[in-house]
């Protein structure tokens, strides 16, 4: 059921809900839609710079999926500038420009 699985935050529930229902075939796909759902909440400005993201094993225990699927996930948004990730720090959102606004449109070249 999409929008069923809250994020979890330091312990209590951050009223944040992920729009996002895991249905794909594999960890490789389910990490892909996880962190399509983490990325778009940064982007809106639902989840903001500085915001401490939930343990894998935390995060994964509430979505029902393997650590595997959260760790890839975070990896990926780690590689693409969205978190920042620290060894005994944890996982954190990463000031990204433009977020809590509309994206950038692609600049045109002239040919």
């Amino acid at each position: 059921m999409p929008g069923s699985n809250a994020l979890v935050v330091d312990g209590t529930i951050s009223g944040l809900l992920l729009d996002v229902e895991l249905t794909g075939v594999g960890r490789a796909r389910q990490a892909e839609e996880l962190a399509g759902a983490l990325r778009t909440s940064v982007r809106s400005g639902t989840l903001r710079a500085g915001t401490r993201l939930p343990a894998s094993r935390t995060l994964a225990g509430d979505l029902g999926v393997s650590r595997g699927v959260v760790v890839r996930a975070y990896e990926l948004l780690v590689a693409e500038g969205y978190l920042l990730s620290r060894q005994g720090s944890g996982t954190t959102v990463a000031t990204v420009a433009g977020a809590g606004d509309h994206p950038p449109v692609p600049s045109v070249r002239p040919a």
